[in-house]
């Protein structure tokens, strides 16, 4: 079950990047500059978003992009994750991408941190 999650989770990472908006030239770079609006149960949360875009609101799922490295965002969001009470049951560090899965009140709260496209993305997942 917890790995169906994580996967789940990198899949939707992924798929968010690879269908969102954003301009692109013919050589290949791309800027996304796009954001939406913060939405429940992300705006009670509290999110250390200081200088991220939120490029993705819904229910069960938030992503962020930043400007940052990948292992910066990693350390700010698992301290931010604990520190709303949650508690690490999976974590897996590999090939540029950071996944955890933490569980609290018996519900599980999926972490990707990952660079992609010259970017850092945070997604957070609810199950």
């Amino acid at each position: 079950m917890k790995l169906r999650t994580v996967l789940a989770a990198s899949f939707f990472a992924l798929a968010t990047l690879a269908c969102g908006g954003g301009t692109s030239s013919m050589d290949g770079d791309y800027t996304f500059d796009y954001t939406v609006d913060l939405t429940s149960p992300w705006t009670e949360m509290s999110l250390p978003l200081d200088d991220g875009k939120v490029i993705l609101s819904a229910d069960s799922s938030v992503a962020i992009n930043y400007a940052r490295p990948v292992s910066e965002m990693q350390e700010i969001y698992t301290s931010y994750v604990k520190a709303q009470g949650y508690s690490e049951t999976y974590s897996d560090d590999s090939m540029g991408t950071f996944t955890a899965i933490y569980e609290k009140d018996g519900k599980n709260l999926t972490l990707v941190v990952m660079e992609s496209v010259g970017q850092t993305t945070v997604s957070m997942t609810l199950s």
